[in-house]
């Protein structure tokens, strides 16, 4: 994220960039104020594709361990964006 201008140190703190996806307004916020946040919603993936495989799946521990499917984002707006999906996991249908 450093080498593409995600990240930058000032006053020894490290900062993470965030452009608004609604406004375009890009803003830096401390990094101890971000999650992780999914590329791509968990819990859609989950739904759509995941509960078919089953919690252990191999698949399914690739795509959570992959870092490219996460990224850094002030907590305000990704638990906002989580709760507006207004959708919860479904039971998994395989094992």
């Amino acid at each position: 994220m450093k080498s593409e201008g995600l990240i930058k140190v000032e006053n020894n703190k490290t900062l993470v960039k965030y452009v608004d996806t609604n406004s375009g307004v890009e803003s830096w916020h401390p990094i101890s104020e971000c999650d992780m946040a999914h590329r791509y919603d968990a819990v859609k993936y989950w739904n759509i594709c995941g509960r078919y495989l089953g919690p252990k799946h191999p698949a399914i521990r690739e795509w959570m361990l992959t870092a490219d499917n996460y990224f850094l984002e002030p907590r305000g707006p990704n638990r906002s964006k989580g709760a507006k999906l207004q959708m919860r996991y479904l039971p998994p249908v395989a094992e």
